[in-house]
């Protein structure tokens, strides 16, 4: 696997929608609150937002 990001597209791109939308102003002190944040967001960006490939509507059910 190499480093450049012309071969990693995927992650490439998730890491981008990921620094856009995760707010940059929380203040963070513990890796618990980072990962809270960050399993809010996944939820969000899984099940919730709406995607135009799907006529706008969410990309997967929410499971419980």
């Amino acid at each position: 696997m190499s480093g450049n990001a012309w071969e990693n597209g995927d992650k490439e791109h998730f890491n981008g929608t990921l620094r856009r939308e995760v707010p940059n102003g929380e203040w963070v002190t513990t890796t618990e609150q980072a990962q809270i944040g960050t399993n809010h967001w996944l939820r969000q960006y899984n099940h919730a937002r709406p995607h135009p490939a799907l006529n706008m509507r969410p990309p997967g059910p929410e499971t419980p």
